[in-house]
């Protein structure tokens, strides 16, 4: 699993995340309520400029996997998150969050 010291080391570089087994599950478990969170987020304006900008038709286009690192934090929202530890992220390209608990690995790549 990633830490957050780790993952700040990867700040502005081009990375590729491979995401735990446990992460994949969740979210083919959870598709449908992804897709109605996909369905609401393509009606925030912001957004919807942002994909036409960059030629995608929805959230569910993008790659979360892959990316370059513009930040790390703590998710100041969230206290903790199910197992009781507090809620890192990393953000991708300025848009894309991914929990740090849902990442197994982070590949540098050129």
């Amino acid at each position: 699993m990633i830490d957050f010291f780790n993952a700040k080391t990867f700040i502005g570089k081009k990375i590729k995340l491979k995401f735990t087994k446990e992460s994949l599950e969740k979210s083919e478990k959870n598709k449908e309520i992804i897709e109605e969170n996909n369905e609401w987020l393509d009606k925030v304006l912001k957004k919807i400029n942002f994909f036409k900008r960059h030629g995608l038709s929805s959230q569910k286009d993008v790659d979360f996997s892959t990316g370059v690192v513009t930040s790390v934090g703590k998710d100041v929202d969230y206290e903790e998150n199910d197992d009781g530890k507090e809620f890192y992220y990393i953000e991708l390209d300025s848009y894309k969050w991914i929990n740090l608990n849902e990442i197994e690995e982070i590949i540098e790549i050129e």
